[in-house]
Parts: structure tokens; C-alpha cells; sequence
């Protein structure tokens, strides 16, 4: 991985927040053959919800504080199954998402570019109810807070050469 990105963004009627990652981990396998990808396995993410960022808003922080107050530590997402439309540059996962101790199957969508020096841009969002995971924001004003979240990651990913030989023996 070159380079990542990940923030989480939501909103109520009057406004918008951000909370950015600072830190996160990124594992899978992004096969491509030629000008298209072929496909992806092994992708999975987590990060720890102590270290987000914020400018403050209040929307961010009754998350923050949500997330604190229930312990939890951090988001996970682990595919399941993948179908990749190269003709539309889309990926469509589905995989788990963890928040604290509860487990959600969810669909991920995410567009990919196929860059000249044959690294891959990723672009992925994927929308969260937090009252499936157990955080209600009875404190939130519904014009600073609604109750679903966006989970928005960047990924750009160096090109791997794979070396192959041919061993003779006599």
C-alpha cells in the first residue's frame, strides 16, 4: 500500500462532520492482467476508534464519545465474495463488518483505477446504522446527528512484480 485513507462522515439536518483515521490496517490480494482486474481476495481493514480526528463538530464528537462510552475499540471488515465489473471499473464486496462486539454481513461498493505505472487506486464507502451495533445517540439532536454513518477509505496499492523461475537440475 502506497498510501491510505480513511474517515468516517455523517450529518444531520443542519449539518455535515468528518472524523478522520489516523490509523489503519489494510491487507488483500489485487490481481490484475493487463489493463483490468481480475480479482481481489484476502481484503479486510480495521482501525481503533481511540485516534479520530475531528474539527470539533458536534456530530463527531457525540460519535467519538458514543464509541467510548461502549468500549469499543475498533471497525473491522473482512470479504466474503466479490464481483468485480471491469467494463464499469466497480467492485461490489461483501464481507463483515465488526463495531465493538456485534457482526453485520454488508455489501461494499468501490471503484478502482487501473493507473499508468500499473498501481491501483481504490475508492470505497460503505454506509453503517449505528443502531444495528448497539450506539444510540438519544443525547444528539436529530439536526446535528443522523443515525447512519459513511466509512470512506482511499487505498492506492504499488504494483507487486511477481518473480517466476525455471529451475533446470541434471
Amino acid at each position: 500500500i502506497v498510501s491510505s485513507k480513511v474517515y468516517l462522515a455523517g450529518g444531520g439536518k443542519t449539518n455535515n462532520w468528518k472524523l478522520t483515521v489516523d490509523t489503519s490496517k489494510f491487507n488483500g490480494n489485487f490481481i490484475t492482467e493487463g489493463e483490468q482486474l481480475e480479482d481481489i481476495s484476502g481484503f479486510n481493514f480495521s482501525f481503533p476508534l481511540q485516534n479520530l480526528n475531528t474539527t470539533n463538530q458536534l456530530g463527531a464528537e457525540i460519535l467519538k464519545k458514543s464509541f467510548h462510552d461502549k468500549n469499543y475499540g475498533e471497525i473491522t471488515f473482512n470479504q466474503k465474495d466479490i464481483m468485480i465489473l471491469p467494463m464499469m471499473k466497480s467492485i461490489h464486496l461483501v464481507g463483515e463488518i465488526k463495531i465493538g462486539n456485534k457482526t453485520q454481513q454488508v455489501p461494499m461498493h468501490m471503484q478502482y483505477l487501473l493507473n499508468d505505472d500499473g498501481s491501483i487506486t481504490v475508492y470505497g464507502k460503505q454506509f453503517v446504522k449505528l443502531s444495528e451495533f448497539d450506539i444510540n445517540l438519544k443525547k444528539a439532536k436529530p439536526a446535528d446527528m443522523a443515525e447512519e454513518v459513511t466509512i470512506n477509505i482511499v487505498l492506492e496499492l504499488a504494483k507487486k512484480q511477481i518473480l517466476v523461475a525455471t529451475i533446470k537440475t541434471n
